[in-house]
């Protein structure tokens, strides 16, 4: 069966959050990284590609989530 996730779940809104913040430590950590020549080695290195593993996630999720169109709740993927 189909999977779509709800908009307005509290799943998905941990999820949104959970993205802000990585985010923002990747908007902090990519410059340092460029600007000190500095590669992620050890837990930083997990965590960064568990970061970028779900980033590749999230367009599965948004490609996956109803949607609003003029009020009306569609689940569709067409």
């Amino acid at each position: 069966d189909n999977l779509i996730f709800s908009p307005d779940s509290t799943g998905k809104a941990v999820w949104e959050v959970m993205g802000l913040f990585f985010i923002i430590y990747q908007s902090i950590i990519i410059p340092f990284r460029i600007c000190f020549d500095s590669d992620a080695e050890g837990g930083f290195l997990i965590i960064e590609t568990a970061i970028d593993v779900c980033f590749l996630l999230d367009i599965l999720v948004q490609f996956n989530t109803g949607f609003y169109k003029k009020g009306i709740l569609v689940y569709s993927r067409h």
